[in-house]
């Protein structure tokens, strides 16, 4: 059972790296890089004023950050779009044709199974919602279009504590509890081995 642990961690690993990797040589001629450059620049600027040379209150601070953040996530929204794509493929489609193996499942020897008889493309959805990022990089997207810019950071902050506070104790159930299942596993009524 420990085994499955440890596969089940380095085949997220590897499914993420390729949902990256993959979505970033996608996009990549779409991103204006030398606006990008000048963004962080601005980002780094402001940092400095604020930590080293205390010359701005955080008020002002948080303002101008945010702003900064709200025009890189915009710029980087092609990225973000096509990593919903490929993750859609990755941790959806592919399990479904493949036996419920993802790629890094597949290369590790696991794969998801239904504690009912079959695993059903729901059952997919829900625990990728949940465990790939897919639903905040949905909500990163509509918040985008739909959130004024100074309010853009802070919800896509609390947004992306949430889902890392849920992604924590996944691994935690996974890693501690008896049964070796997360949220999602218990969700969606399904396991790993």
């Amino acid at each position: 059972m420990k085994n499955v642990v440890i596969k089940r961690i380095l085949a997220f690993i590897l499914d993420m790296f390729i949902v990256g990797f993959i979505s970033s040589l996608i996009a990549y001629p779409f991103i204006d890089k030398s606006n990008n450059d000048k963004i962080y620049n601005n980002i780094i600027s402001i940092n400095n004023e604020y930590i080293d040379d205390n010359n701005i209150d955080y008020s002002s601070y948080f303002k101008e950050v945010s702003g900064l953040y709200y025009q890189i996530s915009k710029t980087n929204s092609i990225e973000v779009f096509f990593n919903i794509v490929i993750s859609i493929i990755c941790f959806i489609v592919i399990p479904i044709y493949n036996n419920g193996s993802s790629l890094g499942m597949k290369v590790l020897g696991i794969k998801i199974k239904s504690k009912n008889k079959q695993l059903t493309s729901n059952q997919l959805v829900v625990r990728s919602l949940i465990n790939y990022y897919i639903l905040l990089n949905i909500l990163n997207i509509l918040f985008l279009i739909v959130i004024n810019k100074d309010y853009y950071y802070l919800v896509i902050m609390i947004f992306n504590a949430i889902q890392m506070i849920i992604m924590i104790v996944s691994l935690m159930m996974i890693i501690f509890n008896k049964d070796k299942l997360g949220i999602h596993d218990k969700l969606t009524n399904t396991y790993v081995e």
